[in-house]
Parts: C-alpha cells; structure tokens; sequence
C-alpha cells in the first residue's frame, strides 16, 4: 500500500528526485554544478593539499633540507602520475584511430619501461623546480599559486561538467585534466612573470656579475636543498641582472640581453607547469585511489553476499 502511494503521489519525495536527476546539465548553473559535483572528502583533499604548499614553503631551512629527499620522491610521483596518463592517454587516440595492427609503431607507442623512465625524469626535474621556487618566492606569488590553484579545481569541475556530454564517461576525468594544462600553465605563468617584474629588484646596473652574486646569494646550507635553492637563485639573479644592464644600455650585449628575458620567462614558467602538472598529477592520484578502494569495497560487498547465499 505504501509503494503503491509512492508511485502515485505527483510531489513525491521519489518521483522529484528522479525529476531533479535527469534535470540535463545545461539547465543548471555553473556554481549549481560546482556545488553539486563537489564531495565533503574531495573538498577536504584539495584544502589539506593547499595548506601543504605555504607549509613547505615555511618550513625553517635545516627542517626543509632535511624533509627534503621524502618530498621530491613525493613530488616526482604526484608530476609522473599526472603526465603519464596524459602521455597514456595521446598513445591510446594513436593507438585506435590511426594506426593499422600491423603497423611497427604499434609497440613503441605502447611505451614501456623507456616510457616510464623518460617520464620519471622529467617529472623528477619539474618536482625540483616547483619545491625549490616554493622555497624562494614571496608573498605576492604564494598569493596567486593559491588563487591558482582554487580557479585550476573550479574550471576543472565546470570544464567535467560541460564534457560529459561528449567525452567517454570511463576517460571524462582524464580528458579534462589534459584540457586544463596548457591554458592553466600560461595564465598562472603570464602571473608569476608579472609579479616578477614589478616586485623590488636590488639594483644591478653597473655592477659586475660575480660580485652581484657575492653580496645577493647568501646561504648556509650545504644540504641538497641549499644547492638546489643557491642555484636557482643565481640563475634569476644574472637574468634580472641582464635585463636591467641591457635597459640602461651599459654592459650587456643584445643576445646577452635576450637571454636574460628568456631566463626570465623560463623560470616563471617552469613554475607555472610544474605546479600546475602537480595539481593535475593530485588529482589524478585521488582519482586513482577512490577507484581502487570502490573496487576493493565492492569485491567485500560481493564476497558477503556470496557467504550469505551459501548460509
């Protein structure tokens, strides 16, 4: 009697729900999306991992070399799950659209082990770059890598809400975070380079590049951080040492110039990907493991029942 009212009631709590479920996407909201896509641990997941980042990037100088072996394992794997499925994902359009079975470039794009280790390095160089500049950036770049970060997590959810109309459910997360690198990479960079550039610089017109990098390159540490940091810091040091000398006209040739507006860019933008594949690379990981623990619960639940029917 009871399911019979369900059925029949025209405001039902049942039949409202299922109206609200195939409600099509379009007729909601961006923020609607947002809040609805969104989940108590995956909110608490991207929160727990922008406090990770202004926490390293405080962490006293002995703590952060000592700490900092773990982290770069920890960095590198993060970068390396991020591009490798990007990487995967590129081979496997190959792979089913273009290339005949019989075709020798069929196992190269396979990938393998070469693959793996060509992706490792270069996730293990980029993990370099984002933990050293963390160390070495102020206020003004802390501010924006958070705002980043939050505008990179709200246009990766209405960016997935907008491909599931079109993409593979079983690849709309990959996809979506393989659309969101390049354009999220050159915003934040295009930032960083601005906030580079208008921040205090020491003056370094007229001075000698070695003992610019006496007075302005100071640290202690001989740990691996401290390597890595006073090499980073040299290598910004003589570009903004190039350009101011090369604005004034004294000193600095045209290419010595160029190159110090390359360095320039390059280092900003390094950060920007290297941050940016590191989000992307979270991302992918939290993916990952909510896919194998509903695999794992789902096998649990399986095995239950089978117990119960053989009771």
């Amino acid at each position: 009697m009871s399911l019979r009212g369900k059925r029949a009631a025209p405001d039902g709590t049942e039949e409202s729900t299922k109206r609200q479920a195939s409600t099509p996407t379009s007729e909601l909201g961006v923020w609607g999306l947002v809040g609805a896509m969104s989940t108590k641990k995956d909110v608490l997941w991207h929160v727990v991992l922008l406090l990770a980042v202004p926490i390293w990037w405080q962490l006293p100088g002995s703590v952060a070399g000592s700490l900092f072996p773990f982290v770069w394992v920890v960095a590198t794997q993060l970068i390396f799950i991020g591009a490798f499925e990007a990487a995967r994902l590129r081979r496997r359009a190959w792979l089913g659209q273009y290339l005949k079975q019989s075709s020798p470039w069929s196992r190269w794009l396979r990938g393998g082990v070469v693959m793996v280790v060509w992706h490792q390095l270069v996730s293990a160089v980029l993990a370099v770059v984002l933990l050293v500049s963390i160390r070495l950036v102020g206020w003004p770049e802390m501010v924006l890598l958070a705002v980043g970060a939050g505008a990179l997590w709200l246009l990766g959810r209405w960016m997935k809400a907008h491909l599931a109309r079109h993409v593979i459910h079983d690849y709309l997360s990959a996809v979506t975070r393989r659309l969101l690198v390049a354009p999220a990479s050159a915003l934040l960079a295009a930032g960083l380079i601005v906030v580079s550039l208008i921040r205090p610089q020491p003056y370094l017109i007229d001075v000698e590049l070695g003992m610019a990098v006496q007075h302005h390159v100071v640290s202690n540490s001989h740990s691996l951080l401290g390597v890595f940091e006073r090499s980073a810091s040299v290598i910004e040091l003589a570009s903004f040492w190039a350009v101011q000398n090369a604005l004034d006209g004294l000193g600095v040739a045209g290419w010595g110039a160029l190159l110090g507006w390359i360095g320039v860019f390059a280092l900003q933008s390094a950060l920007a990907l290297a941050f940016v594949l590191f989000l992307v690379g979270v991302a992918a990981a939290y993916d990952a493991l909510r896919r194998l623990w509903g695999c794992t619960a789902g096998d649990g639940e399986s095995l239950s029942a089978g117990q119960e029917r053989r009771r």
